[in-house]
């Protein structure tokens, strides 16, 4: 049996070489600039305004990126295990992050810090597999965009299928703010679906 860091070295592995499309080398020049850090239940990663000191890839759990407005949270998208967290031109560019990044579950990240980043683009092909990176994290949150043209049940209904480990995972509070319906409006769609109404 595979211990857990032989496990997730091959998870990595193969998510960065079949998803984003590095090859061997590349995956280990990146990953070598890689920390493990825990960041638990509620616990914001980044805070809207601030600047993106670090930016994380989850390996496990989920997280919640979102800004307020006057009527109260407003969810851009959640992010699961293979996301990357915080806003990686925020990081790249250090301007402002125009969001908070708050965990939704306890998270397991390897993270980039600012220092270490920089090391890492003094690298050979850094630019390359930091454009991949950011390539495939754009098509991820696009993937995790409401589709506004379906009804609220039809968009909860794909949202489910789409994502059933992390709508298990989630409150009805952050479904209804991903949704952008208030929560009794949420409980009344969930009860006209269990009861075939």
């Amino acid at each position: 049996m595979l211990t857990s860091a032989l496990y997730l070295t091959t998870l990595l592995n193969k998510h960065f070489t079949e998803q984003i499309g590095l090859s061997e080398e590349d995956f280990t020049t990146m990953s070598d600039f890689l920390t493990k850090e825990t960041l638990k239940a509620q616990e914001y990663f980044v805070r809207e305004g601030h600047l993106c000191q670090k930016i994380g890839f989850i390996t496990d759990g989920f997280a919640k990126s979102f800004y307020l407005n006057r009527d109260g949270e407003v969810i851009n998208y959640f992010s699961q295990p293979t996301y990357w967290i915080g806003s990686l031109s925020s990081f790249e560019h250090q301007r402002p992050i125009t969001y908070s990044v708050k965990a939704v579950t306890d998270c397991q990240l390897l993270t980039f810090s600012l220092s270490r980043f920089r090391e890492f683009c003094s690298r050979q092909n850094a630019n390359q597999i930091w454009e991949k990176i950011k390539t495939h994290h754009e098509k991820q949150t696009a993937s995790m965009k409401r589709n506004r043209q379906h009804s609220i049940k039809e968009q909860y209904e794909t949202f489910v299928r789409n994502y059933p480990d992390l709508a298990f995972a989630l409150s009805l509070e952050d479904i209804a703010a991903f949704l952008e319906i208030p929560q009794q409006e949420l409980v009344k769609i969930l009860w006209k679906m269990v009861t075939n109404q």
